[in-house]
């Protein structure tokens, strides 16, 4: 995975954190990562440049955007399997509702991402945390024991 993938599906994530998660959960994370995966596969590591970073981003909206209308996305691994079908989805008109939402995502995502910023989400989190790692507390050392000593 390269990095604009990686900033691509963190902000993916935020802005379901932000806009597209529900209770009781329909649409989760593990969602994301089977559009994203899919996403990838199709259009090819070459298209995920600095460059086509927002085309990228609008992609996977429209890819999740598909999936919702259809209430079919398939399992990335597992292919005959329907992560939207009857037995996966607690309540299915859940997903219906956050087509709506992705469509106003997709005619202004301007507004929507500046709607993050302004409401301060991730005010717990570094702006960057996809890309940059957390060195505020490094992992400590694992200290290996000692061999016992025979006398």
């Amino acid at each position: 995975m390269n990095e604009i993938q990686r900033e691509c599906f963190c902000c993916l994530k935020k802005y379901h954190r932000a806009f597209l998660s529900t209770h009781p959960e329909s649409l989760v994370i593990f969602h994301l990562k089977n559009i994203f995966l899919q996403t990838i596969e199709k259009t090819g590591a070459e298209m995920w440049t600095e460059n086509n970073r927002v085309v990228c981003m609008m992609i996977l909206l429209g890819n999740l955007l598909e999936a919702l209308k259809k209430k079919h996305l398939r399992h990335f691994f597992m292919r005959s399997c329907n992560l939207f079908g009857a037995h996966q989805i607690e309540n299915p008109e859940i997903l219906e509702s956050l087509v709506g939402i992705i469509e106003k995502i997709m005619e202004n995502p301007m507004q929507f991402s500046k709607e993050l910023i302004q409401e301060d989400i991730f005010s717990s989190l570094p702006t960057n945390r996809c890309a940059t790692p957390n060195t505020s507390n490094p992992p400590k050392a694992m200290k290996t024991p000692k061999p016992e000593r025979k006398s």
